[in-house]
């Protein structure tokens, strides 16, 4: 059962939230994630994790945590993922390179996190270059941005 306060947060996040963009001038800070290390050596640690992923290192990134009912988040969490998935406004470097320098990107759910910042998806492993921001966003926002 949500309650009214919750409602109120999410419809915020709809009214305000409508680009990748506009992800990156709300929430708070998040002080996580790769500083001044070249991307070469954050490549060598990516593939540390799982040598078969894809890697794409990126920044100007915003962490989403994803409010769900409870059902869909027992579900999430029965598929080994949890409510979370990283947005970023540019990617640095794509070893598999179907995405350019540049791009934007949004992530599939979190699989899991090491610290200090790598976000690992069914697929993909995120290095996170600099600071981000971290945030709630309603699914329906996240889906919007395809």
């Amino acid at each position: 059962m949500k309650n009214s306060s919750d409602t109120n947060l999410h419809s915020s996040f709809d009214k305000s939230i409508t680009s990748a963009s506009d992800l990156f001038e709300g929430g708070d800070p998040y002080q996580i994630g790769f500083v001044d290390i070249p991307l070469e050596e954050l490549v060598e640690v990516a593939r540390g994790i799982d040598p078969y992923k894809k890697i794409r290192i990126v920044s100007d990134w915003c962490w989403c945590d994803i409010p769900l009912e409870s059902v869909a988040a027992e579900a999430l969490k029965k598929a080994g993922l949890s409510p979370a998935v990283l947005v970023a406004n540019r990617i640095l470097l794509d070893t598999s390179y179907s995405l350019n320098p540049g791009d934007w990107v949004r992530t599939s759910p979190l699989k899991r996190f090491y610290p200090p910042g790598i976000f690992e998806t069914g697929n993909t492993i995120y290095v996170m270059f600099n600071h981000g921001r971290r945030q709630s966003v309603s699914l329906q926002v996240l889906a919007a941005l395809i």
